[in-house]
């Protein structure tokens, strides 16, 4: 009989959280199995192997925060974002067991999430079809892969949710398809295309299950469940058989294909987050590395890094809270600014010490900001800071939250009239030329503005490889928190874009700069030079006495209302649904933000309050 080796004390420990999560957090088995897998790898890094006792009081904030630095290199920031979860979970759960005496969970901020540089490779339509027909459906087994495959490319599963289908989340009579506790234990319905209900019919009739047997699709020797792992890789074996890349596990590309098909098409149909379940929809559709010094050191059965943290000065503080939080992907531009300003704000009183609420709440009113938001953002640039500090410094006072208002408040927005666009787009003619662009050029940038609801800073950031004109999409790269995403145009608008671009090659044959708009030099069109040549555009207008103001970036309000108006007129049931794919369109990570860019005008109330009191009527005469 083999002697069984007791298990060492970061197995034990690792055991007793695992056990935490599934009884106490209930989270699923994969993300107990993942948080497991990373805090271990803490443990094992932090702890020398063979140690008896792990002396688990003597883990500094320091420790936490360097470790998520160093695997900054190695992982890419989705996993880092799950690494830091899990850390900031095994703080919280040492300090709850009584292991240590403090939350360390303050000292790992958030991490940027930009998940790529580039946007996620995808299938074209005439790369799918291929693939399609590369399965042999006279077989058994290519019935079984013709039939998996259209489950991952026409709906969007994942793979893992394509293996556990099972025959009775088959709706024939209403043709849907029910996905039971998939990823977010979220159950959802999807409607079943036609297509897909043919090929799941023959292989059905091909290979009924045996007598007990409910899972939908299975292995063909032993007739097994099949793993995700194996579906995966018989789309990898497909893709190679037509020269689409190496063998391997491939299926989430057609979930890539699938939401990028979508965008392209402009979604007319349900909407591309309640399709794919994805809370984050425009991630199926698109770190930064700086020096930093760590808190080296040692201790008892510790490794290197282990050590308590020498107290910082405040200036040390905040240089270290940047550097910090910009290696985790944080640009911090303003919120930068506005510390350095305290800090300033510090030395001129002679401050000493740890930062305090005092400190903190003077620095916001002295000298009175001009307008009453600033307030409220220093204050919220400080408790920031002084959250992730405390962490550090038991010393530091967190200012109270909320004492000036909230830091963002929606500043009162212009919606254009299509009178004043086609306004816009007369007097551009006239105004271009003074301020050093072109007629078409300004004529251009407005409508693509007004049709797409682009930012300005995303039309002005254009080169001319961003422009399909076959599909007629703008390739949009690495804007607003490094999110890169595609945007279908109407055919009159690429038919004017194209116009553009002919005229732009004809007038600047020679031209080193692969900007899309140029001004009158051959020089990218600049932001402060848009800026200019609209403020000229409005005096020329009279809309100087306007209340708010015409912006260049009301443009994006206009766009969104319009599309919600469009969407009521026409009778659209999903209203819902559309405002996800809006949110893609506009290239918002979270659908508040779609939200932010909506206003509640006359006709949008009238449509909305006609459609709800039909509702009612038709509920009312339903009741028996």
């Amino acid at each position: 009989m083999k002697n069984i080796a007791p298990k060492s004390p970061i197995d034990l420990l690792v055991d007793n959280y695992h056990e935490h999560l599934i009884e106490v957090a209930g989270l699923q088995p994969s993300t107990c199995q993942k948080w497991t897998f990373f805090v271990r790898l803490f443990l094992k890094a932090q702890f020398k192997p063979g140690s008896p006792k792990l002396q688990l009081r003597q883990l500094e904030p320091g420790v936490l925060l360097n470790f998520v630095l160093q695997q900054s290199e190695h992982y890419p920031p989705g996993q880092l974002q799950s690494l830091a979860s899990a850390l900031r979970s095994f703080s919280r759960f040492l300090c709850a067991r009584g292991h240590h005496p403090r939350d360390l969970s303050a000292a790992l901020p958030s991490i940027s999430g930009s998940h790529r540089e580039n946007l996620p490779r995808y299938l074209s339509p005439a790369q799918v079809q291929r693939l399609l027909e590369s399965f042999d459906r006279r077989t058994l087994l290519g019935k079984r892969d013709y039939a998996s495959t259209l489950c991952l490319v026409r709906l969007g599963l994942r793979a893992g949710e394509v293996a556990s289908l099972t025959v009775d989340d088959l709706d024939w009579r209403n043709g849907r398809l029910r996905l039971t506790a998939p990823k977010g234990r979220r159950e959802r319905h999807l409607p079943l295309p036609e297509e897909v209900g043919k090929a799941l019919a023959a292989y059905l009739r091909s290979a009924p299950p045996k007598r007990g047997a409910r899972t939908l699709f299975r292995t063909q020797r032993n007739q097994r469940s099949m793993r995700s792992g194996w579906l995966s890789q018989r789309v990898g074996v497909a893709m190679a058989r037509i020269g689409l890349g190496m063998p391997g596990k491939r299926a989430h590309l057609l979930r890539h294909t699938f939401a990028t098909h979508l965008v392209q098409q402009g979604s007319q149909s349900q909407g591309r987050g309640r399709f794919v379940g994805s809370r984050q929809p425009e991630h199926y559709s698109g770190i930064c590395q700086s020096q930093f010094a760590d808190a080296a050191g040692s201790g008892p059965a510790l490794a290197k890094g282990g050590a308590v943290m020498k107290r910082l000065s405040l200036g040390a503080a905040v240089d270290f809270y940047l550097r910090s939080r910009r290696r985790l992907g944080f640009a911090l531009k303003s919120e930068g600014a506005l510390l350095e300003n305290l800090i300033q704000h510090a030395r001129k009183l002679c401050h000493r010490g740890p930062l305090t609420a005092e400190l903190c709440l003077n620095w916001a009113q002295v000298p009175p900001p001009t307008h009453s938001l600033r307030r409220a953002r220093r204050l919220e640039a400080a408790r920031h800071f002084a959250r992730f500090w405390a962490a550090f410094d038991p010393r530091t006072q967190i200012p109270p939250a909320g004492l000036f208002g909230p830091a963002y408040r929606r500043v009162p927005v212009h919606l254009y009239t299509p009178q004043e666009i086609a306004a816009l787009l007369t007097v551009a003619p006239k105004v271009a030329p003074e301020k050093g662009m072109s007629a078409l050029t300004l004529s251009t940038l407005l409508g693509l503005l007004a049709c797409t609801g682009l930012r300005i800073s995303e039309a002005l950031r254009l080169e001319l490889a961003d422009w399909e004109p076959v599909q007629a999409v703008l390739t949009i790269r690495q804007t607003k928190f490094g999110q890169s995403r595609y945007v279908p145009l109407a055919s009159s608008a690429a038919t004017a874009l194209n116009a553009y671009l002919r005229a732009r090659a004809k007038a600047f044959p020679k031209a080193k700069s692969c900007a899309l708009f140029l001004n009158q030099r051959a020089k990218p069109l600049a932001y402060w030079q848009a800026g200019k040549t609209f403020a000229a555009l409005r005096k020329q207008l009279g809309w100087q006495s306007k209340q708010p103001r015409p912006r260049l970036h009301d443009l994006r309000h206009t766009f969104a209302v319009e599309c919600l108006l469009g969407w009521y007129r026409k009778g659209q049931q999903e209203i819902n649904a559309k405002i996800l794919s809006l949110a893609v369109y506009l290239g918002h990570r979270n659908i508040r933000h779609t939200y932010w860019y909506l206003t509640a005008v006359p006709e949008l109330l009238a449509l909305s309050s006609a459609r709800w009191a039909n509702a009612l009527n038709s509920q009312k005469g339903a009741t028996p």
